[in-house]
């Protein structure tokens, strides 16, 4: 019989919720701070230090509260955890009911053998983890795993004609991969992490810039415009800037994706990775929903790809839980070995030529153009009205119908669908910066739309948007104006379900 014992997280989790808080309160501060700091000068220093202390005085009285109101039991059949600091909580988690366990170790945990333990269960109706134990023994996920091992037998042994499979064979490794330094520094290279970034900075930096008193961007203005400094100025610094972005974003990746390492156990994928956080998940195999092969356009180039699995998840912690990387890199002439070796049951991909190639990217351009142009036409007035220059506009207009066309011809080009065999179906799609390859299982395909009007159907084209589960939610990809045979051919294998 296990101990039903009450149990408490390590006293270090206190510094755990403390971090946690803080980072997300980080970029409120110091707006706040900028704020005081603009408008009352010097005063504003003091009031600013002032708030922060304050601010940090009650975040620890918080987080402590927060530690001793916390508990847990790990009981026969369900795990018991109390929380709340002024309404009290208590969740009761079957064993049955659990779909993952992912363990995160900080830096900081592990001279202490401590981890934490993320439990997600298939009825939790909130983006996350049922439960996160925030500073446990490492021990810990091993005896709950012990646990969820006795349940299924016990729900195994009920039916007589079952086998039950020993407990040393469930944790056999069967095929395992190591990133190498080589790969590690060529997957973080070749990342559009950096552009992203760049957006997102750019978007802090007009909400900050909104925040600045008048009087502070009339100084900005004048000292550091444009015509103070010079075009050659602006153009240098705002490259030096990508390119230090660009080192950035390698060494985060370097940090996030440390000694990626893949093994597969029967039933189940384990993926563990980090350097600063370490990072381990095991994935259940009958939650894979699909295979997806990306490629940026440098990697393209490369010949390499990136393989992911889109799975069943209640965490929103980025993409690690919805799209999780399984190869972060690859030669796409190996790619096939590697889906063989870890995962058998999915076959090769092979798609059929598009016949009807130049109906497809007509009928994308047709309408990416239709809905742009009124938008094009007034970034083209506003340009002759402001700049008057014939060379502006005319740069102007060549960057809309850039923007326009680039990535409805790339749609165009890569779209395409494929029925396998019986049981699997292939998707092809572009984006702008990327192409991607998606796999399904039959029973994994939520539903199929097939869209075809008046005017298509004389054409014999058509349209058909794919439903799936990924993480905690739907997704769908849409491909249009493919030749209407092989969107019948893939209604026709989804009803034989």
């Amino acid at each position: 019989m296990t101990s039903k014992q009450v149990r408490r997280l390590h006293p270090i989790s206190v510094v755990y919720f403390l971090i946690k808080t803080i980072r997300e309160l980080i970029v409120p501060l110091i707006f706040s701070m900028v704020g005081l700091i603009s408008s009352l000068g010097i005063q504003g220093i003091l009031w600013s230090l002032l708030a922060i202390v304050v601010a940090f005085v009650l975040l620890v009285v918080i987080s402590a509260l927060r530690y001793f109101t916390f508990s847990f039991e790990i009981r026969d059949r369900d795990i018991k955890v109390n929380s709340g600091i002024i309404v009290k909580k208590v969740n009761h988690i079957p064993y049955d009911r659990i779909q993952n366990i992912t363990v995160n170790q900080w830096f900081f945990l592990k001279p202490l053998n401590l981890t934490q333990l993320e439990i997600e269960t298939a009825g939790n109706d909130k983006k996350g983890p049922e439960v996160t134990l925030s500073a446990v023994d490492m021990s810990l996920k091993d005896e709950i795993e012990a646990h969820r091992n006795q349940v299924d037998e016990l729900k195994v042994q009920a039916e007589p004609t079952t086998v039950v499979e020993p407990e040393k064979n469930k944790t056999k490794i069967i095929s395992e991969y190591k990133i190498s330094t080589k790969n590690l520094l060529l997957y973080s290279a070749t990342s559009t992490y950096f552009l992203t970034a760049a957006v997102v900075l750019i978007g802090y930096s007009a909400r900050f810039f909104n925040d600045v008193p008048e009087g502070f961007k009339d100084m900005m203005y004048v000292n550091f415009s444009i015509e103070h400094f010079g075009i050659s100025f602006a153009i240098g610094a705002s490259l030096l800037f990508l390119l230090l972005l660009y080192l950035v974003s390698i060494l985060l990746l370097v940090i996030r994706y440390f000694n990626f390492t893949l093994t597969k156990t029967p039933g189940r994928l384990n993926v563990k990775y980090g350097l600063i956080q370490t990072r381990t998940v095991s994935i259940e195999t009958d939650r894979i929903q699909a295979i997806k092969i990306h490629q940026t356009w440098i990697r393209k180039l490369l010949k390499i790809e990136t393989i992911q699995l889109v799975i069943i998840s209640n965490s929103n912690k980025k993409d690690t839980e919805k799209n999780l990387t399984v190869m972060p890199i690859i030669g796409t002439d190996k790619t096939r070995e590697f889906l063989a070796e870890f995962f058998e049951e999915f076959p090769e991909i092979k798609y059929q030529k598009n016949t009807r190639l130049g109906s497809t990217i007509y009928y994308n351009l047709r309408n990416a153009l239709l809905w742009s142009l009124p938008f094009i036409v007034a970034g083209v007035a506003a340009d002759v009205l402001v700049f008057k220059s014939f060379y502006t506009t005319l740069a102007v207009v060549i960057f809309c119908l850039w923007l326009v066309i680039m990535p409805s011809l790339m749609e165009a080009l890569r779209a395409n669908i494929f029925v396998i065999d019986q049981e699997f179906v292939g998707l092809k799609f572009n984006t702008m910066y990327s192409q991607s390859q998606v796999l399904f299982k039959i029973d994994k395909v939520q539903s199929l739309v097939k869209k075809q009007s008046v005017w298509l159907e004389k054409k014999k084209l058509a349209s058909v948007k794919v439903h799936y589960r990924s993480g905690a939610s739907g997704k769908s990809i849409n491909l249009g104006y493919l030749p209407e045979k092989i969107i019948n051919e893939l209604m026709s294998w989804y009803r034989a379900i």
